[in-house]
């Protein structure tokens, strides 16, 4: 109902503007006070009940004025060194301060009641341009419903006439002679053989550019080498949900061993053990799976490796293990539990395998609180390195959990997953920021790769040095 909305915005204009009235009769006689306090050299009465609204300074100016009145009963009898006249002077100093930072305080404040008051007149005003419109537009969508109605009530008229007049004339008609139609097809044989020609030639075309489009958004063992330039290239694995045939576990024991020996190039040497944080920017690029493995192998050179799982929201690495045999308790369950010695609970709680050990997440988790900055998961790890040449983190993608960003400064090397035709390429930006931001100790990448095994040993096996025999060839190593 345009009326009535004219009427709503126009009652709300009107309040409106008595509301800005209002404040700019506030704010004029705020101000004016806020002058005669301030140009007084020596204590006066001040005007009262001047119709600001505001009780605490109405109060404060009563009492302003009754404690003057009180100074000067007492002048009557004393001097001004009387101890009752200098107190009565401090209380109006006090009082005068108070007043002013009182009046200070409510102007400001009816400045941002007007400012929020025009905003609103401006809006309103908006609004009463817009009803118009509006009721134009309600008019013509009226005219276009009565238009439709008469039409649709013609058109059924003259259905109803046609469908009388088709009955009567059925009734007047004789059929003299049945005829037989033959039809003739008439088919343009080159016209279909040029299109099916053409259709053959389009879709395999339009698909090869499709496939290569897509590939495009994704990295690939090149497009890393131009952009991480300062980060060292570590190897390639092969990425695969089942286990390693024994034919093929020579070569993926190579690669493996590339890449272990990559690390051992840049990784600082100590006597205490190292701290390898294996991660990954998103889900599925083969984060776990590196580290299982490479564990693995580095436990099998005889070295003493454990395996700690650090993503505590989406815990992959039981999955690797019996769970029926295995309970999952594990990390957070150590750095929670107040009472008992952290080294007996890890003792109690790792999984002790022929190859290597494995700490799982755990059970008891707090999202609210980090177990990476804690100085206990700080006093373990110092413990285990004691114990360990080597612990791995089986970290959470460092793109979604902050956890994992903590542990980029409590690990010795960290190196970043990436899944060959499946990580987009706007992710490698992310890794060069966070690398500038919290500039890890020492920092490589690696590659998952999950194409097929003959495609596979092809590009790698061969292509990277690696025949039917073992050795190194120029397709990685240390920048």
């Amino acid at each position: 109902m345009p009326e009535t909305q004219t009427n709503s915005v126009l009652s709300n204009l009107d309040q409106i503007e008595q509301k800005i009235f209002k404040n700019l009769l506030q704010s004029e006689l705020s101000a004016k006070l806020l002058n005669e306090v301030k140009k007084q050299n020596s204590f006066n009465f001040l005007p009262s009940d001047i119709s600001i609204e505001n009780a605490n300074i109405n109060k404060m100016i009563s009492q302003f004025n009754n404690i003057i009145l009180e100074k000067n009963n007492l002048l009557v009898e004393a001097t001004e060194k009387n101890p009752l006249v200098i107190q009565s002077q401090e209380q109006l100093i006090d009082l005068r301060l108070n007043i002013l930072n009182s009046l200070i305080i409510y102007i400001d404040k009816l400045k941002m009641k007007l400012d929020r008051y025009n905003g609103s007149k401006q809006k309103s005003n908006s609004l009463v341009g817009l009803i118009p419109k509006r009721q134009v537009r309600l008019i013509n969508l009226e005219k276009d419903l009565l238009l439709v109605s008469n039409l649709h009530s013609y058109l059924s008229q003259k259905k109803e006439e046609a469908l009388i007049n088709l009955s009567s004339l059925e009734s007047n008609i004789k059929l003299i002679n049945e005829v037989d139609y033959v039809l003739e097809s008439k088919t343009n044989k080159l016209r279909t053989i040029v299109m099916f020609s053409l259709l053959g030639f389009i879709f395999p075309v339009g698909f090869s550019l499709s496939l290569f489009f897509f590939r495009g958004l994704f990295i690939d063992e090149e497009y890393l080498k131009q952009k991480l330039t300062d980060i060292n290239f570590l190897g390639v694995i092969k990425f695969t949900k089942e286990n390693v045939s024994n034919g093929k576990k020579p070569i993926q024991d190579e690669f493996l061993k590339r890449i272990y020996h990559n690390i051992n190039l840049q990784i600082p040497k100590s006597e205490k053990g190292k701290s390898i944080m294996i991660t990954s920017c998103i889900k599925n690029e083969g984060k776990t799976f590196s580290a299982f493995n490479l564990s693995k192998f580095v436990a099998s050179s005889g070295a003493k490796v454990l395996l700690i799982g650090t993503d505590l929201g989406n815990p992959d690495l039981s999955k690797l293990f019996d769970q029926k045999k295995y309970n999952n308790k594990g990390l957070t369950n150590i750095i929670n539990d107040t009472k008992n010695d952290f080294k007996e609970l890890f003792e109690e709680y790792k999984v002790k395998t022929n190859q290597f050990d494995t700490l799982f997440g755990g059970t008891k988790t707090n999202s609210q609180i980090s177990i990476y900055n804690n100085k206990k998961f700080d006093d373990l790890i110092s413990y285990l390195k004691e114990e360990y040449d080597f612990i791995i983190f089986d970290s959470a993608p460092i793109l979604f959990m902050v956890d994992s960003l903590e542990l980029l400064g409590k690990s010795d090397y960290v190196v970043h997953v990436f899944r060959k035709k499946f990580s987009s390429k706007k992710l490698v930006n992310y890794v060069l920021d966070y690398k500038e931001k919290y500039k890890p100790k020492n920092m490589g990448y690696l590659i998952t790769d999950d194409s097929k095994p003959d495609k596979f040993i092809d590009k790698y096996g061969y292509g990277y040095g690696y025949g039917y025999g073992y050795g190194y060839g120029y397709g990685s190593g240390v920048k």
